[in-house]
């Protein structure tokens, strides 16, 4: 837009000098009337300085417009370049530094994925650890159990027949044992608990 307003005002002078000029009127209006005249020395001057009075004009208006502008184009153009350029760079940057992380990515994935491995093997061993532990504290238990139940079925067995003998020996002592062995057993009885007694 700035270089299509420069251009438009630098060539304004141009046109406004190459259409009010009389003597291109002239030269115009003497060509359509005259075209069987043989040509004078004015006919071939006058385009001459009209054509130096528009190179003039061209150069001293038009051209370092249109020479800025080529040059801010060109500018515009290699500031374009190397955007592009800086672009072009960081995407590949970009492209390089993603394509890192993906690698980084897969093989911290492996490491991952290798250490639940290995922990889940762990937890594994010890949960088994603990299901041995905790089986043989059973098995511990119930022999324990089964050891002092045995002790006290034993116990009460003893005791039964310790009972059963005492009853059967005392059965059999009231039957035997006559008045006089009463009243000597007596005293001795007596004397040995007298005597525990005094202990």
């Amino acid at each position: 837009m700035k270089i299509h307003q420069r251009l438009s005002r630098s060539f304004a002078p141009l046109i406004a000098a190459v259409l009010s000029s009389p003597l291109l009127l002239s030269v115009a209006h003497a060509q359509e009337h005259e075209a069987h005249e043989v040509p004078s020395i004015s006919t071939l001057l006058l385009p001459v300085i009209n054509f130096s009075i528009f190179l003039f004009v061209f150069f001293r208006y038009a051209w370092p417009v249109m020479r800025a502008a080529l040059v801010d184009r060109r500018k515009l153009v290699a500031e374009e370049l190397a955007a592009a350029d800086r672009a072009h760079q960081e995407a590949k940057a970009a492209r390089a530094a993603v394509e890192e992380l993906r690698s980084r990515l897969a093989t911290d994935g492996q490491k991952l994925l290798e250490e639940m491995r290995a922990e889940g093997e762990r937890e594994k061993a010890a949960l088994i650890q603990a299901a041995n532990a905790g089986a043989e504290r059973i098995r511990k238990d119930a022999t324990l159990l089964v050891e002092q139940e045995t002790a006290r079925s034993l116990q009460t067995i003893r005791k039964e027949i310790a009972d059963e003998v005492v009853a059967r020996v005392t059965a059999t002592l009231r039957e035997r044992l006559t008045a006089a062995d009463d009243e000597r057993f007596v005293p001795r009885f007596v004397g040995a608990l007298d005597a525990e007694a005094g202990r």
